[in-house]
């Protein structure tokens, strides 16, 4: 039965997945005690969470589909984050798919210039296509992250102007997601982008599992080349597309 969460460990029974990485960060950062930020779980592999209408499901196929699909049907969200293979049990409608991809590559012990620039990373965020939101939203919430050990920033400068960007987006306890990666048009094809995703990447990778959510064209050869390979599927469901 879903019930409200009360204490960070009772995620410890979610299985490693970029899903879990999400519902832990976000539980570490805000808790129960914002009237944005809701977090349930059902049993110890089952959890959802729901931060500004905005849903993540972590599931299982021992999951009981029939509550989450009632639950998901009383109460309000915007859009759900969750395994693509769990969509058809859940009776919802992908918006958009793409590659879960994880990191096999090395380990290394050190991240390749952290950075407290935000505007400028928002700025190459916002010109590079990322629907991020106003800038005091973004700011908020990831400095929020950033500042309860749930988020990283890393940053390449070259003379002085903000080269490339990519951040540890989701710190949970054994799993990292990783994203807004991103490279100024007057620097792309110097391999800077790679340099810090595989930095990003083998540091986490020395005692958590690192995952990102890849587009389904050259980017999936571009991760490759960092390490990354192909794990399965994630899909982005928004209220109202069709679904039961």
């Amino acid at each position: 039965m879903l019930k409200s969460v009360n204490d960070l460990s009772e995620f410890n029974g979610l299985n490693s997945s970029p899903f879990t990485a999400k519902i832990q960060a976000l539980y570490k950062t805000y808790g129960n005690n914002h009237r944005f930020a809701d977090f349930w779980i059902q049993n110890s592999d089952t959890a959802v969470c729901s931060v500004d209408g905005n849903l993540t499901i972590e599931c299982t196929q021992n999951s009981d589909f029939d509550e989450l699909r009632q639950f998901l049907y009383c109460i309000p969200f915007n859009s759900i984050s969750v395994d693509e293979k769990y969509c058809q049990m859940l009776k919802l409608k992908p918006f958009s798919s793409s590659y879960i991809v994880k990191y096999t590559g090395k380990t290394d012990n050190n991240i390749i210039g952290t950075d407290n620039n935000y505007k400028a990373v928002y700025n190459l965020l916002i010109e590079s296509g990322f629907e991020i939101g106003d800038y005091y939203s973004f700011l908020s919430d990831f400095v929020s992250r950033i500042n309860s050990g749930c988020a990283a920033l890393s940053s390449l400068y070259v003379d002085s102007i903000l080269a490339a960007t990519a951040s540890a987006l989701f710190i949970g306890e054994k799993d990292v997601l990783l994203g807004a990666v991103a490279t100024d048009k007057s620097f792309r094809g110097r391999g800077y982008a790679p340099e810090l995703v595989s930095s990003l990447a083998s540091y986490y990778a020395k005692n958590k599992s690192v995952f990102l959510f890849c587009r389904e064209d050259s980017l999936a050869v571009f991760y490759k080349k960092c390490g990354f390979s192909v794990t399965g599927r994630w899909s982005q469901i928004k209220n109202g597309n069709d679904n039961e």
